[in-house]
């Protein structure tokens, strides 16, 4: 970074990307995350590039809703985590693969493929205000009811669950099985 842009160099210390970028995320899969501020209309907007300044997914426009993505996540097996009001997934083209459309929502940017699993939360509420969490699939299914307090990760076959039980945090393990 030099004078508030980012560029991106190489193994040798030469600039590969010149510094022209407000914000940029790292390289993975071939393709990193870059932000322009100001782009259009006066708003922020990120795309991923190559790693010769190749747009590879354009910049993400407003939508309808006037929602605009404010953070991009590296790319790991062919998906990335992206959010705008949600914490949505895309594939390696750039088009949505999760976007919000089930009863959950994502409460971490880890899936694990093997066993096709999100920790996620859903509200058991109407006024939005109570979250119990459990594990979605990569579509929104659900994996593990939504019963606990909290599921602080998936390590390998094993997922972190939390629950309060009479006042006191109590943490657990549960296996996760294939489908």
């Amino acid at each position: 970074m030099k004078n508030n842009k980012w560029g991106f160099i190489d193994k040798s210390g030469k600039i590969n990307i010149a510094l022209k970028y407000d914000d940029v995320g790292n390289f993975s899969e071939d393709k990193a995350s870059v932000k322009l501020s100001n782009y259009k209309d006066g708003s922020d907007e990120w795309a991923y590039i190559d790693n010769k300044d190749n747009i590879v997914i354009d910049f993400y426009p407003y939508d309808s809703a006037g929602e605009q993505i404010f953070c991009v996540g590296e790319f790991h097996e062919g998906l990335a985590f992206v959010s705008k009001t949600l914490v949505s997934i895309i594939d390696d083209n750039g088009d949505s693969i999760f976007w919000g459309d089930s009863k959950f929502f994502i409460s971490s940017l880890n899936y694990n493929s093997e066993y096709d699993a999100i920790p996620a939360y859903t509200y058991t509420d109407d006024a939005m205000k109570i979250k119990k969490y459990g594990l979605m699939g990569l579509t929104g299914n659900q994996r593990l009811e939504p019963i606990f307090d909290y599921i602080s990760g998936i390590y390998g076959d094993y997922v972190v669950v939390e629950s309060i039980v009479d006042g006191e945090n109590k943490i657990g393990f549960i296996k996760i099985y294939k489908e």
